[in-house]
């Protein structure tokens, strides 16, 4: 059962054999979680090879382990875009966080080969804790029987199936949105310890950046008022401090904040904190234009 649910597409296999094949071609490169997964389409970068390599529950812990395997690689790059949330910089670190938060992290060490400091199913998909016999059969009969595939990205990692006529309630999952994150957020006493553990990862991809004289590109997207609401202002202002800080720091490190950009209505949201495929044709042409001005001063100032 083991082989035959390895040997099925998934989104994980697909961004690596990508990645393997094609990392020399990259010239943008979208990392991070749902956020760039489903809110930017490599299709309206017009500019640089874009690919998105981002995903659900991604941690900037497994970007950074993404492009320590790939770096000698990615022999063309030239901006990394990664989203962060102000909340994000509170959050616990992969291994003490609920399961709830990291069923998949398995996933990485299975398809990606990476690193991951922590024994969750191991190298095993039948073994892992999100491991369910029956889910693993109807994955396998309607690969197998059925001929679905299983997979959601688009030929350049985009997230599909995010489409603005199945949105979510954006009242019921804004609320549902803000009580995850505060659960799975470091205690209040513990904030300076999240900052500190979030920053540094943060740090070490821009460091990564500098040494391939690459921009890194980072930005809170835009996220629906429901949400953002229910979060307490003064860890917002402490966050978005945070990430302008880094911006101020290191030369090749942009921070832009879209956060509350009251530009994205209702319509541009699948649920409270994810954009709609309309919302993400908006954001995408957005960055895109962005990026190419912010790219053009990067390079002067190199050169």
């Amino acid at each position: 059962m083991e082989v035959l649910y390895r040997r099925i597409p998934n989104d994980y296999s697909f961004k690596a054999q990508y990645l393997n094949e094609h990392a020399g071609e990259i010239e943008t490169l979208l990392l991070g979680n749902s956020h760039n997964y489903y809110g930017l389409d490599p299709n309206y970068f017009h500019d640089y090879n874009t690919f998105n390599a981002a995903y659900i529950v991604q941690r900037t812990y497994m970007d950074l382990e993404i492009l320590k395997k790939y770096k000698n690689e990615l022999t063309n790059l030239k901006t990394i875009v990664i989203p962060i949330i102000p909340m994000e910089l509170y959050f616990q670190k992969i291994e003490d966080a609920p399961f709830f938060y990291n069923p998949s992290i398995h996933k990485y060490r299975i398809y990606y080969d990476l690193d991951i400091p922590w024994t969750y199913g191991d190298y095993f998909e039948i073994n892992s804790k999100m491991f369910l016999l029956r889910n693993m059969a109807n994955t396998l009969t309607n690969y197998y029987l059925r001929h679905i595939p299983q997979t959601s990205s688009s030929e350049l990692g985009w997230g599909t199936n995010f489409r603005w006529e199945d949105a979510r309630d954006l009242a019921l999952t804004g609320r549902e949105t803000a009580r995850q994150h505060e659960q799975i957020s470091f205690p209040e006493y513990e904030l300076e310890k999240g900052i500190a553990y979030n920053k540094q990862i943060l740090e070490s991809i821009i460091k990564i950046g500098q040494e391939k004289g690459v921009m890194v590109y980072l930005y809170s997207p835009p996220i629906y008022k429901s949400y953002r609401e229910l979060i307490d202002d003064e860890r917002v202002n402490r966050a978005i401090g945070v990430f302008q800080e880094l911006d101020s720091t290191y030369a090749n490190c942009v921070y832009e904040n879209y956060y509350d950009d009251e530009s994205f209505v209702s319509k541009d949201f699948y649920d409270a904190d994810h954009l709609s495929d309309l919302g993400a044709q908006k954001l995408s042409k957005i960055i895109d234009l962005r990026l190419r001005g912010r790219r053009k001063n990067f390079e002067e100032q190199v050169n």
